[in-house]
């Protein structure tokens, strides 16, 4: 790891193998990794989760977002709102495939 190159283009033409790991973003949609509780701890709110969604995704890394249940073993209503609010823009944003009608599309 102290090369002056570590994965430029030029090194890889030259790979006999190549590795590839995938880039995740972690975080959670409390306030710490934990459930404390439901009124003092802070809860991500839709549009924090969606702008968290739209750097992760769009830059290419696996959003993993962390949801912790409560001492039931079930999720809060807080965290289940904000999580269905994010849910529905995401789909509303992202939901429409603009290249359903298109022509001459190579599938892979």
């Amino acid at each position: 790891m102290t090369k002056p190159s570590l994965g430029q283009r030029e090194d890889l033409y030259k790979a006999r193998y190549i590795h590839y790991q995938q880039a995740e973003t972690n975080t959670s949609i409390r306030e710490g990794w934990f459930y404390r509780d439901d009124t003092e701890q802070k809860v991500r709110s839709a549009d924090d989760v969606f702008d968290i969604y739209e750097r992760a995704v769009g830059g290419n890394s696996t959003f993993l977002l962390n949801i912790p249940p409560n001492r039931e073993g079930r999720f809060s209503e807080r965290d289940v709102n904000a999580l269905l609010d994010a849910g529905k823009r995401i789909n509303e944003t992202y939901g429409n495939n603009l290249f359903a009608k298109a022509k001459g599309i190579q599938k892979f």
